[in-house]
C-alpha cells in the first residue's frame, strides 16, 4: 500500500501514475483522493491541501478536471482524454437544445462558455441573465420597467445551471479550468473556490483530444483494459469489467 500522499507534486505523480483518479470516496474502496491523501491535511487552516491543490494541478493542463464520474469531481490525466472524449460524445452526439423556464438548455449555456472562452461560474450565470440583484440605497426610476426576479426563482434558475454544467461535463464538453478565491487583507485565498468553465478545445487544444480515427468502441476497449488493470493493483484486488465500465461511463 502506497504512502499517503502529502504534497501537491505527490498527487500530480499519482493522477499521472494511474490515469483516471475521483475526488471523493466510492464504490472502489481505496481508489480516491479522499483516501489516498493524508488526512490531516483536509480542511487545515494552516497547510495546504486537496482542496488548495486543484487549482495549480489544473493549470498545468497535464490532466482534466470535472464532473466526469458519475456527475461527481474527477481527475483524468490528459493523455487518456482522446479515448475518453471519443466515448462519452459518442454516447450524447450533441448538447441537447431543449429550453426549459428559464430559455436555458444544454446547448445555450455551451455556447455561453464557448463564447467567453473561459469564464467563472458567477459569472457565466450573470451572463444567462441570472445575477444576483444589487442592493439599492435609493428609488430609481429604471426598476419600474423590468419586474424584479424574486430570489427563490433566481435561486432555482441559478441551480439550473449548475445542473447543466454537470451534464456538460459528464459529456466532456466542458471542463474545470481553474478555481479563483476571494483573498484576505493580507492577499492570502480563502473559503470555496468558484470554479471557471472551458471547453476541451479551449484548454488543451484540438490536437490534444483527437482520437485520431479510433470508433468509440475501440477507444472504450483501451480505456477498460487500462482500468481494470491500474483499479485492480490499487485496491489490491480483481474488479470485474462490468463493474468499472459502469462505475467510469465507459
Amino acid at each position: 500500500m502506497s504512502s499517503p500522499i502529502t504534497s501537491c507534486s505527490e498527487l500530480e505523480a499519482r493522477i499521472s501514475e494511474l490515469g483516471f483518479l475521483p475526488m471523493f470516496r466510492n464504490s472502489l474502496r481505496g481508489f480516491s483522493v479522499e483516501e489516498m491523501v493524508d488526512p490531516r491535511l483536509w480542511f487545515n487552516p494552516d497547510e495546504d491541501g486537496p482542496w488548495e491543490w486543484k487549482g495549480p494541478i489544473i493549470r498545468s493542463q497535464q490532466c482534466a478536471y470535472g464532473k466526469f464520474f458519475g456527475n461527481k469531481a474527477c481527475y483524468i490525466d490528459r493523455r487518456f482524454l482522446p479515448d475518453f472524449i471519443n466515448v462519452r460524445r459518442a454516447v450524447s452526439r450533441r448538447p441537447s437544445s431543449q429550453t426549459d423556464e428559464f430559455g436555458l438548455s444544454q446547448q445555450s449555456v455551451l455556447s455561453a462558455v464557448t463564447e467567453l472562452e473561459t469564464v467563472r461560474s458567477d459569472e457565466l450565470k450573470k451572463s444567462l441573465g441570472l445575477s444576483r440583484p444589487c442592493r439599492r440605497t435609493a428609488f430609481d426610476p429604471v426598476d419600474l420597467l423590468a419586474a424584479p426576479i424574486s430570489a427563490s426563482l433566481l435561486s432555482k434558475g441559478r441551480s439550473r445551471v449548475d445542473k447543466l454544467l454537470s451534464d456538460l461535463m459528464m459529456q466532456t464538453r466542458i471542463v474545470i479550468s481553474d478555481f479563483e478565491y476571494q483573498k484576505s487583507r493580507t492577499g492570502k485565498p480563502y473559503g470555496w473556490g468558484l470554479a471557471c468553465y472551458t471547453t476541451p478545445e479551449a484548454f488543451f487544444g484540438t490536437d490534444a483530444i483527437d482520437s485520431h480515427g479510433k470508433t468509440p468502441d475501440q477507444s472504450a476497449e483501451s480505456l477498460l483494459e487500462w482500468l481494470v488493470n491500474v483499479v485492480s493493483s490499487t485496491i489490491g484486488k480483481s474488479v470485474a469489467p462490468a463493474r468499472v465500465r459502469g462505475l467510469f461511463g465507459i
